[in-house]
């Protein structure tokens, strides 16, 4: 009773905790980042193909139909699945298997493909670039290129300051006029209307 209370109340703060950390930032920031931990895809699409061909070689073997994969199911297993005697039914059963292999195949190699786009993005990442970039910035001064590339890195960093500080100024600039509107509509006088006589 003890420790599922405390971890309950742990719990409870832990989450009021993140609650407030997440209404404290600002909307348009991000200072928060909420993680899950989910099992391996790969893994999944793996049992799921598994489960998928172990049903279709059992439906195989039930309608006669040669398997030409190396998939072998034992027949304590096959006896686990409880197939129907229907031979319909287990046609149906064997067309849904085999479109279900066919789409975790697919899966699996997208799954395939992404973790290897991901490992070259890491190897990038995590690649030095100081030494092209030093090679390339003498390359650049021995051609006499790099004072004329500095001087219009600086005028466009100019344009970008000038720019938001052009930004920030309207944004002020609304944001006044606007509380001058609300000011003066909050202070416009209400008619005192009296009670109205019927007659």
């Amino acid at each position: 009773f003890f420790f599922s209370s405390r971890r309950r109340h742990t719990r409870q703060r832990s989450v009021s905790w993140a609650r407030r950390c997440v209404q404290e930032t600002a909307t348009n920031e991000i200072h928060l980042n909420l993680l899950a931990i989910c099992g391996d895809r790969k893994e999944a699409f793996q049992n799921k193909l598994r489960a998928d061909k172990t049903l279709k070689c059992a439906i195989g073997r039930k309608l006669g139909i040669v398997q030409i994969e190396e998939f072998v199911v034992p027949e304590e297993e096959e006896k686990k699945l409880n197939l129907p005697i229907d031979e319909a039914e287990l046609k149906k059963l064997y067309a849904e298997a085999d479109s279900r292999i066919s789409r975790n195949v697919v899966e699996f190699q997208l799954e395939e493909e992404k973790r290897k786009k991901w490992h070259n993005e890491n190897v990038r990442r995590k690649h030095n670039y100081l030494a092209l970039i030093f090679e390339l910035l003498t390359i650049l001064a021995r051609k006499d290129k790099l004072p004329s590339l500095i001087d219009k890195a600086k005028e466009e960093e100019k344009k970008r300051k000038e720019a938001k500080k052009k930004e920030e100024k309207e944004a002020t600039e609304a944001k006044a006029s606007k509380e001058i509107k609300e000011t003066k509509e909050d202070k416009k006088p209400e008619t005192k209307e009296g009670p109205q006589l019927s007659q």
